[in-house]
């Protein structure tokens, strides 16, 4: 029975320990809530870079931005909660085999960003510019 009598035996705590324990934990939730808050924002930018790819690769068959095209864009981009879409710096004109074909796409992106406000944090709605540009060559 000696050898188990070493393992229930108490140790002496030290108080410097725990407390860093629950510094690094709360640390730890601070950054797991921050992440949390920018998971949503990268998953509506893949749905845009998305959206873009559809379009760049029907860009590369026409060999430019049709309007019917430009305006479906427009309305998909619209659906999926994007503001203030502008397609300037597309390639409005007919492009010969080759040659460049730009999409760019610019647009509002809403989302909750973490700030700290006073001894805490708080969560913040923010509306953020986003540009996405997409070249490739005219196929058709």
């Amino acid at each position: 029975m000696k050898c188990f009598y070493f393992i229930r035996k108490k140790k002496k705590g030290y108080v410097g320990e725990m407390f860093a324990s629950l510094v690094i934990i709360a640390f730890c939730i601070i950054a797991l809530i921050t992440g949390i808050n920018y998971v949503d924002m990268v998953k509506d930018y893949a749905v845009a870079n998305q959206i873009s790819r559809k379009f760049i690769l029907r860009m590369e068959t026409v060999g430019y931005l049709r309007i019917e095209d430009a305006d479906r864009l427009l309305v998909e981009m619209k659906d999926a909660g994007f503001k203030n879409v502008s397609l300037n710096g597309s390639t409005n004109t007919k492009q010969e085999f080759g040659e460049d074909v730009i999409l760019n796409i610019s647009f509002l992106q809403s989302g909750k960003e973490t700030v700290r406000s006073g001894s805490g944090f708080s969560t913040v709605n923010s509306d953020k510019y986003l540009n996405i540009r997409r070249s490739s060559t005219a196929k058709g």
